[in-house]
């Protein structure tokens, strides 16, 4: 696919420079008020890592100063009203609870930039006592700087986004005059500081959404490679059903012979099709009575008939699904930046905005759990224990009591549980995805089928003395081991 990601208007150094002048002029004589993640709803997760608002206060307004410093994005933009809103679910960096410790309340002093050089630099506070923000707005290597600067002691690094205790406080460099001929400044880049930031928060938004976009796209690919593979596999059913012998012929000759009481001989009857006038040769059970052997061919028989059209019908249902999933592809491709039609498709197909959306219940077993840990097809955590000692803290420490556990039927195996927040249940899918877990870490991936029992994790119960344990109130899975699903499960990481 070609690439139709957003590109961020970045500025160059003589930009830089007169967008200084703008904000020196714009923030006089404001105070920080607060230091916050901002939010983007476009986005899967909510907010940007490495994006921070300063917002400002004065007798008249409140302000809000834009920063961000991710790669080939960076950059700074001026809003004058309350128009980013701060994003509750985001992680607070050292770096940002130490804005807010250090500059908290601290009155703008000025904004400068650094000569010839991509770096701006805003002063807080008494010149004797100043400190100083420096943003590096350099597209590879990003960074932000907080330092404090006295007549006595000189710089004091404070805080940085980057691990490093080096610092030497930057300085300019001397261009030639047909260098810097080369550059120019964009009148909306640099002097227009409304402007400009509509256009880099447009910038934002659509980057944003394009994250979305390339994360739907992908889930609805592996929906389309697993109905794909289903449709393959149900074709596969019927060629092997219309494989099988003949059982209402061997039935309808075995019923017509019955009272001649045929025998069987070297595991076969010689029966006689009176309408080709021939002898043919008819598999039977020495086992069985010939009452039961006609039975048997009959329900042979049946079962043959119900397998090839319930399979008829699956290939059908998988056919329609294949061009849903299609037609949803379709639509997503010709509309990249389309927020409703991403929250429809989304809606429409159970599909997950993003791994840290999963779940609160997920985060808490993540980081507790030492034993096996991935996440279902619809976003909902599954913990694997894969010895004894990580099934009894799975299934006594770490699950709770409406968490879905799942086990072997009627034999030891691995303990695996379905995180579920509140009010959630597991689809079909999931269900399947936990007992394939279940069925692998128990030593079965050979086995080709097996039964796997589940019930709320309150129903399980240790017994006395022993380390193993006791379960009611279950329902019981038959699972036919499915390789690419298990391939996905045990590639899994958190996405």
């Amino acid at each position: 696919m070609t690439d139709q990601s957003p590109r961020f208007p970045l500025l160059n150094f003589l930009e830089l420079e007169a967008m200084a002048q703008c904000l020196q002029s714009a923030l006089g004589g404001a105070r920080v008020d607060r230091v916050f993640v901002p939010a983007l709803p476009e986005h899967p997760v909510g907010y940007f890592k490495q994006e921070w608002c300063i917002e400002f206060y004065t007798h008249q307004k409140i302000v809000q100063l834009f920063f961000c410093l991710r790669s080939q994005a960076c950059s700074i933009s001026f809003l004058p009203s309350k128009v980013l809103k701060s994003a509750g679910q985001a992680t607070r960096s050292g770096f940002d609870l130490g804005l807010v410790k250090h500059l908290g309340g601290l009155k703008f002093s000025s904004a400068e930039a650094i000569p010839n050089e991509r770096i701006l630099i805003l002063k807080f506070g008494p010149t004797d006592h100043q400190k100083s923000l420096l943003l590096y707005f350099i597209p590879a290597h990003p960074e932000a700087i907080l330092i404090e600067s006295s007549k006595n002691t000189g710089h004091h690094l404070l805080n940085r986004t980057r691990e490093s205790s080096e610092f030497n406080y930057p300085v300019g460099r001397e261009l030639t005059r047909e260098f810097k001929q080369k550059f120019s400044i964009n009148p909306i880049y640099g002097q227009n500081l409304t402007d400009y930031s509509q256009l880099y928060l447009n910038a934002r938004k659509n980057s944003a959404l394009w994250i979305r976009h390339l994360r739907i796209e992908k889930q609805l690919n592996e929906k389309k490679a697993y109905w794909s593979k289903k449709k393959e596999s149900f074709e596969n059913q019927v060629t092997h059903s219309k494989e099988e012998p003949p059982w209402s012929y061997y039935g309808a000759l075995f019923q017509s012979s019955f009272y001649t009481k045929p025998q069987l001989i070297n595991g076969t009857f010689a029966l006689t099709d009176p309408d080709q006038n021939e002898t043919v040769l008819v598999p039977g059970d020495p086992k069985l009575s010939p009452k039961q052997q006609l039975d048997y061919y009959f329900h042979q028989a049946k079962k043959s008939k119900t397998r090839l059209l319930e399979s008829a019908h699956r290939i059908e249902t998988a056919h329609q699904k294949l061009i849903e999933v299609n037609g949803a592809l379709e639509q997503l491709r010709a509309t990249p930046f389309h927020i409703d039609l991403l929250q429809k498709l989304e809606s429409a197909w159970g599909l997950t905005a993003a791994p840290s959306l999963r779940t609160k219940s997920a985060a808490r077993s993540t980081a507790e759990f030492t034993g096996k840990q991935v996440f279902s097809a619809e976003g909902l955590c599954l913990l694997a224990g894969r010895n004894q000692a990580e099934n009894l803290e799975l299934t006594f420490k770490i699950a709770k009591g409406n968490d879905l556990w799942l086990h072997l039927r009627g034999r030891p195996g691995s303990h695996v549980v379905i995180v579920l927040p509140p009010k959630k249940s597991a689809s079909l899918e999931t269900l399947l995805d936990a007992a394939h877990l279940c069925i692998q870490y128990s030593g079965g991936k050979d086995w080709g089928k097996a039964e796997v029992d589940y019930t709320y994790r309150k129903f399980v119960k240790k017994i006395k003395g022993q380390t193993e344990v006791s379960y009611s109130h279950n329902k019981t899975l038959s699972v036919t081991l499915e390789p690419e699903r298990l391939k996905r499960l045990l590639n899994d990481s958190e996405r």
